[in-house]
């Protein structure tokens, strides 16, 4: 579930890869405590490759993605984060929304993509977002964070494994 975690400075990054691919799913959060505005329930996925459709729809390819492996020091992968946020229907504010990259420490590594503002979405219906990353960390875990006015709503883990050997991407769940 959500926890509640105010953000820290941090400078955003215009120049990340912005192409579309596949993400994978995330814990749900169901409104982050301590949060001052509504509830809104806040899901993450992680694929290799996601297109968002004029209907609202989003189409997903490989979703569920935990582990990448390389058999360099590090790895470098096109991967896809999509969103899916939904709100009360009393919600009518905008709000700042962030996509973070932290270490197993919780040491924040970078911002992967910002909306601000972001309006809710209307009664009945979820907003879908979807953003294409190049995933460049070395071996080691990691987590995407979503963070709405500085909480965090919901969370997806990430691991890099070594696979001594030529293979370098998405790892099959064992």
């Amino acid at each position: 579930m959500g926890r509640s975690r105010p953000l820290q400075n941090r400078q955003a990054r215009d120049d990340r890869s912005q192409r579309g691919t596949v993400l994978s799913r995330i814990e749900m959060g169901d409104g982050a405590r301590g949060a001052p505005h509504g509830r809104m329930e806040v899901e993450i996925f992680l694929c290799q490759g996601a297109v968002a459709h004029p209907d609202g729809t989003v189409s997903m390819i490989h979703v569920g993605v935990e582990k990448i492996g390389t058999s360099r020091d590090v790895c470098r992968v096109q991967l896809c984060i999509v969103v899916k946020i939904r709100s009360k229907p009393t919600e009518s504010q905008g709000h700042r929304l962030t996509i973070d990259l932290d270490d197993a420490d919780g040491k924040h590594l970078t911002e992967l993509g910002r909306i601000d503002p972001l309006l809710p979405p209307k009664q009945g219906s979820a907003i879908w977002l979807v953003t294409g990353i190049t995933f460049q960390q070395p071996v080691g875990k990691y987590e995407l964070a979503v963070n709405i006015d500085g909480y965090v709503y919901a969370t997806y883990g990430v691991e890099v494994i070594s696979t001594g050997r030529d293979h370098s991407g998405i790892m099959p769940r064992v």
